[in-house]
């Protein structure tokens, strides 16, 4: 019974933190400025592209915004339920940023989703992946290959800072993973991509 009682619990955390993470932060500061994120640049309802095409502020209250969702997500499953609970919750934030049911599911790449839900669950791990992308945007990579890069290092970051729990680093491998995926598709589905 007790079995049954926390999976039913994981399905409710994760729907919640799934509408959470649906709400469309993007959309909604750029078309108050009279913007559609999806019909300018490469079209991702996400931080870099509101920054491009709206404004810096606008690109930094949608990447706030977006991490938010990530690091509620991640602090309500974590009280719930310690680390699994976090990855619960911000599994669901992320599919429902890079997935809204409120956009016809679709949605930006879960980067900042990522960051925010990451910030909460591993903060050594993610303080050093955002070093690491800050070091590389200021060597001249472009935004989107640091912020790529990364991720990517998330998962390895997180074993060998957060004093080794490889099964945590597993979850930010599929996250990250997830992210990666996401960013792939996108790309291809760009007007102009082959």
């Amino acid at each position: 019974m007790a079995g049954g009682v926390r999976r039913v619990g994981a399905v409710v955390l994760f729907g919640l933190c799934y509408v959470g993470g649906s709400f469309p932060v993007a959309q909604t500061v750029a078309a108050r400025r009279g913007v559609d994120l999806r019909r300018v640049g490469d079209r991702n309802p996400g931080a870099w592209n509101a920054f491009q095409h709206v404004g810096p502020r606008a690109g930094a209250l949608v990447g706030v915004g977006d991490g938010l969702k990530g690091a509620l997500a991640a602090g309500l499953g974590r009280m719930v339920g310690g680390f699994e609970g976090g990855a619960i919750g911000a599994t669901g934030a992320m599919l429902g940023q890079m997935f809204p049911c409120f956009e016809q599911f679709r949605g930006g790449r879960g980067v900042m989703c990522l960051t925010g839900s990451a910030a909460v669950l591993a903060p050594g791990s993610t303080a050093a992946a955002c070093a690491l992308t800050a070091g590389l945007t200021a060597a001249g990579v472009p935004p989107s290959g640091a912020a790529a890069a990364g991720v990517a290092a998330q998962p390895l970051l997180t074993g060998l800072a957060e004093g080794a729990p490889w099964r945590r680093s597993r979850v930010f491998g599929a996250l990250a993973l997830a992210v990666g995926l996401r960013s792939a598709e996108r790309e291809w589905a760009r007007p102009g991509a082959r």
